[in-house]
C-alpha cells in the first residue's frame, strides 16, 4: 500500500469552475488547497502563514508583504504572487511569500510525493533578469530553533532570469562544506523546453528495508533529473532530517542576489535601466483540473493572460547533473530561524532611536564642537557599538605615532558615519566588525549581520538613484568592501569589489576622481 501526502497544489488550483484535486492509482490525498475566495483576497490564513520582512540573505533585494497586491486570490481558484517595484521599502521591490502550516512526514515503508504545474510565461529573458521564483520544503525543526541547514532543505524548482532550466537541490548537515557541500547543496538541473506548463515533483521513497536504500527523486513531467540515497548522506541523523522527520512548503518569488551571474552587472553596470530590466516577473497564478500550478509572468497580467493553459511534453537534458549554487534558505551567515517578521532588528529589541546628541562623551571636545545633522536616528545598541568603537577599538587602530590625535580620528569618522542611512549602517557594521576583532567575540555577530544586512539594501537602492556614480555611493561601496573583508565575507567582497571596478569604469576611471583623494586611496586599497 502506498500513500501519497500532500498533493501539494502550492501555487493554485483549477479553472473558474468548481476546483477537485486529481486522484492517482495506489495513492491516497492527504492535503490539498484549491485557494477558493474572492478576487483581491488573501489566501486562507489557517493554511498558510503570509511571511512578511526582508529576508537579508543572498543579497536579495524584496521585502515581502501581506499586502494584497503582492499575495492575493485571483477569485478563480488560483493564488497570484507578483513582485512590484516599490521605492518605498529597503530594495525597492516588495513581493510574496507563502510557507505552509501544514506539515507532513514521508511515511515509513511507503511512497510520498508532491507535486506542482508550473508555468513561467511568454515576457522576454531580457524582462526577468533578477527574478528568483522557488517551489520548496524546509525541515520543520527550523521553526523550532535549530539552524539550517541542519533543519533540511529540499529545493523542488528554482529558476532565475528567465533561463529555461530548473534547478533541484538538497541543503543538510552544517555550512559550510558538511556532507550536502554547503552552500552549493547536492543539485541536479534540466532543461526546460518553453514557456507552457510543466509538472514538478519530489518523491520519497522509504520502501527499501535500510534507511542507506532509501531515495529522494526529482522529476519534470515525469523525467527523472536528480536523486540522491541514504547510502550518498551516508549519516542517518542528517538523512532523517531530509526523508524521516517532518516537513512543510514554502512558495515565493525573491528578486536578486548572489546567485545571479551577472549581479555586478545588473545592479553597476545597468544603473539607469534597472527599473525596466526587473519590471516584468514572474507571477504563480493558476491550476487547471489535474495540473497543479500555473506561473505566468506580467507586472500587471491581463485578464487573459490568467485563462490561458496548455499542456506540452518535457524533453530535458542535463539529468543527474550536479549544480552548485546557494541555499534559497540563506546565505551560509544567517542561521536564525524564520520569522513573519523577518526584517525586525535582530540585535536589539529597542527599535527607539537617540538624537545624535547622546552620542556624548566618548567623542572627545573636537567633535562635540561639531554641528551634526539630525537626519539619522541612533539605537541604543548601535551607540553601545559606537562608543566602544571610540573608547577602544580607535586606540589599537590608530596608534599615536601615525602623527594625528585621536580626536582627529574620531571626527573623521563621525563626518562620514552621519552621511545618510546607508552609509550610518555600512559603517556601524565596519565599527562593529572592528570591535569584534578586539573583543574575541568573533566576525559574524547577530549585531554586525544586522548593519551588513541593512547596508546591502540600502546600497542596492542607491545604485538605483540618480545619484548611482556620485563620490559618496563610490566611498559606500568601498567601505561596504571593507566590511565585508573584515567580516570574512569574501566571496561577496568579491561581487561588490567587481561593481566598484564598473562604477569607477562609468565615471570615467580614476583620472575622473582625483579630486578626491581619500577615496581615490581607498580604491586603490
Amino acid at each position: 500500500m502506498r500513500s501519497y501526502h500532500a498533493y501539494f497544489l502550492p501555487t493554485l488550483a483549477s479553472l473558474a469552475s468548481a476546483w477537485a484535486p486529481p486522484s492517482y492509482a495506489g495513492y491516497t490525498l492527504q492535503w490539498s488547497d484549491s485557494f477558493s475566495g474572492s478576487a483581491g483576497s488573501s489566501p486562507n490564513s489557517n493554511t498558510w502563514n503570509i511571511i512578511t520582512g526582508n529576508p537579508g540573505v543572498n543579497g536579495e533585494l524584496e521585502t515581502y508583504t501581506s499586502s494584497n497586491a503582492n499575495v492575493q486570490l485571483s477569485g478563480g481558484s488560483t493564488l497570484q504572487l507578483v513582485p512590484w517595484a516599490d521605492g518605498s521599502v529597503s530594495g525597492g521591490w516588495t513581493s510574496g511569500r507563502v510557507e505552509s502550516k501544514y506539515v507532513f512526514t514521508p511515511s515509513a515503508g511507503k511512497i510520498t510525493f508532491a507535486e506542482a504545474d508550473i508555468r513561467f510565461g511568454t515576457n522576454p529573458t531580457s524582462n526577468k533578469q533578477g527574478i528568483w521564483p522557488a517551489f520548496w520544503i524546509l525541515g520543520n525543526s527550523i521553526r523550532s530553533g535549530t539552524a539550517w541547514p541542519r533543519c533540511g532543505e529540499l529545493d523542488i524548482l528554482e529558476t532565475i532570469d528567465g533561463q529555461l532550466t530548473g534547478y533541484g537541490t538538497a541543503h543538510c548537515d552544517v555550512t559550510p562544506g558538511g556532507i550536502c557541500n554547503e552552500s552549493n547543496g547536492l543539485g541536479g538541473s534540466i532543461t526546460i523546453p518553453d514557456q507552457s506548463w510543466h509538472t514538478w515533483r519530489i518523491t520519497w521513497d522509504r520502501t527499501p528495508s535500510s534507511w542507506q536504500s532509501e531515495t529522494i527523486t526529482w522529476y519534470m513531467d515525469g523525467r527523472q533529473f536528480h536523486q540522491i540515497s541514504g547510502s550518498q548522506i551516508g549519516d542517518s541523523t542528517i538523512w532523517a532530517t531530509l526523508c524521516h522527520d517532518p516537513l512543510y512548503f514554502i512558495l515565493n518569488v525573491a528578486v536578486g542576489g548572489n546567485w545571479f551571474k551577472s549581479w555586478p552587472d545588473l545592479i553597476y553596470g545597468k544603473l539607469t535601466q534597472q527599473r525596466y530590466w526587473w519590471g516584468l516577473t514572474w507571477t504563480v497564478d493558476r491550476f487547471r483540473p489535474g495540473i497543479p500550478g500555473y506561473c505566468t509572468d506580467g507586472f500587471n497580467p491581463s485578464k487573459d493572460s490568467k485563462k490561458v493553459s496548455r499542456r506540452h511534453v518535457m524533453r530535458g537534458k542535463n539529468v543527474g547533473k550536479r549544480i552548485h549554487r546557494p541555499s534559497r534558505r540563506m546565505n551560509g551567515a544567517d542561521t536564525s530561524s524564520p520569522s513573519h517578521h523577518l526584517n525586525q532588528d535582530r540585535h536589539c529589541p529597542d527599535e527607539e532611536t537617540r538624537p545624535l546628541s547622546t552620542i556624548g562623551r566618548n567623542l572627545g571636545d573636537a567633535i562635540l564642537a561639531q554641528s551634526l545633522p539630525a537626519a539619522v536616528g541612533v539605537t541604543p545598541c548601535s551607540l553601545k557599538i559606537i562608543n566602544e568603537f571610540f573608547t577602544s577599538t580607535t586606540k589599537r587602530l590608530y596608534p599615536v605615532n601615525l602623527g594625528f590625535s585621536l580626536d582627529e580620528v574620531k571626527l573623521m569618522w563621525v563626518r562620514l558615519l552621519f552621511t545618510d542611512n546607508a552609509t550610518y549602517h555600512c559603517n556601524v557594521g565596519l565599527m562593529q566588525a572592528c570591535n569584534e576583532i578586539f573583543s574575541g567575540d568573533g566576525n559574524g555577530s547577530v549585531k554586525a549581520l544586522h548593519h551588513l544586512s541593512r547596508t546591502l539594501t540600502r546600497v542596492q537602492t542607491r545604485l538605483a538613484s540618480d545619484d548611482a556614480l556620485s563620490d559618496s555611493s563610490i566611498a559606500l561601496v568601498v567601505s561596504l568592501i571593507s566590511q565585508e573583508q573584515i567580516s570574512d565575507q569574501l566571496d561577496a567582497a568579491e561581487i561588490h569589489a567587481k561593481g566598484l571596478e564598473k562604477m569607477v569604469q562609468l565615471r570615467g576611471g580614476l583620472g575622473s576622481l582625483e579630486g578626491n583623494v581619500p577615496l581615490v586611496l581607498g580604491i586603490c586599497k
